[in-house]
């Protein structure tokens, strides 16, 4: 019966979003990846989906993931993303929305995860609830004094006690009115208060389990489209969780005040009771049947309005391109037409949205004019104006809180939802194998192999077939070649971001599959062509590769890579916090940084990828005369686009659409036509006059 309940409040809550059943989320001239509603956990329905999409003209290849949920068509160059949509769009919604018999049954929420979750703090939950019943017995209890005041006023009636005269019955009564609601508003904000601090615990143990699986995850997610999707889940998703569960408490709270209260009405003057409870049908239907429809229009019109600030964002950080190319008149075109599109949806949804706050409270009207009615007959039969009054108060303390049920539901529905992403996440998002032999760092002398790797990302062409090549244990290698080579991939496996689909790359000739990742990755110090800096101080960014190093660590590694005299004049020197990816800083500057951050670490391995390419030459001369002390013993890689930078290394590697075009020394290179020397001649120009490092 749960598990049916659960089920009912999530389609409630699926209800109340508009259907999209394409969204595109990756989009490359010739391929579109779209996110497809109601293809998760479909395996038939997504073979069907790559057959039919096959037989369609303009239409490559088509392939549905059941696992992610996603689309992705390869289709001809001539199609924009547009009209792919446009053309599967219909295909889609008709294999979706009308699924075949023979496709299993939606399956009901799995609340195992959530149930294990909130058991730690099921003490706090029971104080809400059971705080909840009281405040509610207490609501109904506290409309006794006020009907008693009414009919001392009125009949003279005087409560039993020795010196209470008719001023002192209503004093008393309005006492009594005044400290149990003043009483019940306490209880009410203790219970809110120990719900709300256990659904905020069960949020954050929830998103640093989904933080766990992050960090945990293979490399490929991340290059996909779908880090979107995990910027989703830890941030809005996890948030409708815990909004979801404080419905649960609004919901229990509403529930519990209807049943209080109707029972109470109901013994309390049967005749009264029958006409005051007659809306609450029309109120849950109201709101369960119309509130999913008037959501979704607010749907249509936050869609519309995403889609506006969208643009405007789009537009306000390209202002620099606006102006160049005086595209102003453009831009301004572009946002009036999003701008009436968001108009003309806003006019077109306004009747469906303010319909429902109108038929609820017409019901409520309609509730207390047939009470006034039926009291009113009732009164002149000789009933109390006190009855009257405590029927009435009842009345509108029943009526009123059940306008928010439909939001109460489609906010639960809406969470588990929510909730059912955040677990399939959990249980599907691809993980890498965190076991593997120790690698002490101790042993490591760092001689490099690769054999015969071959390796290509999903849905692409090969990158290496076959390729064999050597870096020398101590040795200084540099590592060039055009742009699309494979450069950069080399160092994704070295680092096991990726595995090679065929051959092996060996360490000290232990194959690195076999190791822990933490371990291999503790031997290696990477600076990255995309220099990433973290909105934390200047220290705080250095020490990242090893928590705990003491200031006068930092700044000689900081001396090393010539950013010691910048960091010095910034407003706070290394305390300085460092905007979103350190943009208050030059490239230069960001790359100084991360090669301190890469000589604190001290790992037996340096790999710089493009690690110098924003340094002019003269302090790209200053940074390799100081670093090159540090080579000596260490295994150094250096993927360079500028040939100055590796003319010096012990040997060069040169590739070619992923293969070996030439090793050896700068000198060696030369002396024989290939792509290296057709290279340094194309450079030579803009390099010849730079001054060179020393020998």
């Amino acid at each position: 019966m749960i598990r049916d309940l659960l089920a009912w409040l999530q389609a409630a809550g699926r209800a109340a979003e508009p259907v999209d059943w394409l969204t595109p989320v990756s989009i490359t001239p010739g391929r579109t990846r779209f996110a497809v509603r109601g293809l998760r956990r479909q395996p038939r329905l997504a073979a069907r989906l790559q057959t039919l999409l096959a037989r369609r003209a303009g239409i490559i290849s088509a392939s549905a993931n059941p696992a992610t949920g996603r689309l992705l068509v390869q289709h001809d160059l001539a199609l924009s993303a547009g009209a792919v949509q446009a053309l599967i769009e219909p295909i889609v919604q008709r294999l979706f929305a009308d699924k075949p018999q023979s496709s299993p049954p939606a399956a009901p929420p799995d609340t195992a995860l959530l149930l294990r979750l909130t058991q730690p703090h099921a003490a706090k939950f029971g104080r809400a609830i059971g705080g909840s019943v009281v405040v509610n017995l207490l609501g109904a209890a506290r409309i006794v004094p006020i009907g008693l005041a009414m009919n001392a006023i009125a009949h003279g009636y005087r409560v039993r006690l020795p010196g209470f005269g008719l001023p002192g019955t209503v004093i008393l009564m309005a006492g009594l009115a005044v400290g149990g609601t003043a009483l019940r508003g306490w209880l009410r904000q203790q219970s809110q208060i120990a719900w709300t601090a256990a659904s905020r615990d069960v949020q954050h143990d929830l998103r640093l389990l989904a933080w766990r699986r992050v960090q945990a995850l293979e490399a490929g997610f991340f290059d996909d489209d779908r880090r979107s999707t995990a910027l989703t889940i830890l941030g809005e998703d996890i948030n409708q969780c815990e909004r979801g569960l404080d419905a649960i408490f609004a919901l229990i709270d509403l529930s519990l005040n209807t049943l209080v209260l109707s029972s109470a009405i109901l013994s309390y003057a049967p005749a009264l009771g029958a006409s005051s409870v007659l809306p609450i049908p029309a109120l849950v239907l109201f709101s369960v049947v119309l509130h999913p429809r008037a959501q979704a229009r607010y749907g249509l019109i936050a869609a519309e309005g995403a889609k506006l600030a969208a643009i405007l964002t789009d537009s306000l950080g390209g202002w620099a391109t606006v102006r160049s190319f005086n595209a102003e008149a453009g831009e301004q075109a572009r946002i009036a037409r999003t701008s009436e599109a968001y108009r003309a949806t806003s006019q077109a949804s306004l009747a469906a949205v303010v319909a429902l706050p109108v038929l609820l409270e017409t019901s409520v009207l309609v509730g207390q004019v047939s009470t006034y009615l039926l009291n009113s007959r009732l009164f002149a039969q000789g009933h109390t104006i006190g009855e009257f009054a405590i029927v009435n108060t009842a009345m509108g303390s029943l009526l009123f809180p059940l306008t928010t049920l439909g939001p109460t539901i489609e906010n639960i529905g809406k969470g588990f939802a929510a909730y059912q992403r955040v677990r399939d996440f959990l249980e599907t998002a691809p993980t890498e194998d965190e076991a593997g032999e120790a690698l002490p760092l101790a042993s490591i002398a760092g001689a490099i192999e690769y054999q015969n790797v071959g390796f290509s990302y999903a849905s692409g062409p090969p990158v290496f077939a076959g390729l064999s090549l050597s870096f020398p244990a101590g040795s200084w290698t540099g590592v060039v070649g055009l742009t699309g080579s494979g450069k950069s991939t080399l160092l994704k496996l070295l680092l096991r971001f990726y595995q090679p689909q065929a051959g092996r790359i060996l360490i000290d000739g232990r194959d690195i599959a076999a190791l822990r990742p933490a371990d291999l990755r503790r031997a290696i110090a990477l600076v990255s062509q995309d220099i990433y800096l973290f909105q934390r101080s200047v220290f705080d960014n250095i020490v990242i590769g090893r928590p705990g190093a003491d200031k006068a660590d930092v700044i000689e590694a900081a001396r090393l890579a010539q950013a010691h005299d910048f960091i010095t004049r910034l407003p706070l020197g290394y305390d300085t916090i460092l905007g979103e990816r350190g943009h208050a800083l030059s490239g230069g500057e960001r790359q100084r940084i991360a090669i301190a951050r890469a000589v604190l670490k001290d790992a037996p391995i340096l790999v710089f990828d493009e690690a110098m390419s924003s340094l002019d030459s003269n302090t790209e001369m200053d940074v390799q005369a100081a670093l090159r002390p540090m080579f000596a013993g260490r295994t150094v890689i250096a993927i360079a686009h500028r040939l100055a930078t590796v003319r010096h290394a012990d040997q060069i590697i040169v590739l070619e659409g992923g293969r070996l075009a030439g090793q050896g020394t700068h000198q060696e290179l030369l002396r024989q036509p290939n792509r290296y020397r057709s290279l340094w001649e194309s450079q030579l120009g803009l390099d010849a006059q730079a001054p060179q490092p020393p020998l």
